[in-house]
């Protein structure tokens, strides 16, 4: 049985980032890991960093109580953050080499036939530079009646 001392998940406003939730929620449940959850503003690189996007920060904030609250029905400790990046991709992995999850567990949309990628650019990024495993969650409905299907753990290794 593979341990997780620490597990990171990204949040995004997706049934594949509910899922993610549950998943890690049985994961650190199961190894009595924490979970940090990470919901990122994206703001335009034309923008400072620090500019205001209340309704944003209403919505980050937000999709952090939700899963919060996922994860104390799971009895299982939680580190609700909210970053600012002009891309989700970089702030997930600064959030990674800071807190040195032992895997990142996240939803991923499978892209629709026809396009060059499977999964859209933050995924790739983050299964390019991941200093960890990477576990990507489907948000499919036919794996409703289970609470996660993992789609694919990549290892940082074998990058």
């Amino acid at each position: 049985m593979v341990s997780y001392a620490g597990i990171l998940v990204p949040l995004t406003e997706s049934s594949a980032s509910d899922r993610a939730v549950v998943t890690a929620a049985l994961l650190a449940s199961e190894r009595k890991a924490d979970v940090t959850l990470l919901a990122v503003i994206e703001v335009s690189r034309d923008l400072p960093l620090e500019a205001l996007f209340p309704e944003e920060e209403r919505d980050g904030r937000e999709l952090l109580r939700r899963a919060t609250a996922i994860l104390d029905q799971y009895g299982v400790d939680s580190h609700p953050r909210l970053a600012r990046s002009s891309s989700a991709a970089a702030a997930i992995l600064a959030a990674a080499e800071e807190t040195c999850p032992e895997i990142i567990v996240m939803g991923a949309e499978r892209r629709l036939r026809g396009q060059a990628r499977i999964f859209g650019d933050n995924v790739q990024a983050v299964l390019k530079a991941a200093p960890c495993r990477v576990m990507l969650v489907s948000p499919s409905p036919a794996a409703e009646a289970v609470a996660a299907r993992p789609l694919a753990v990549a290892s940082a290794s074998a990058a």
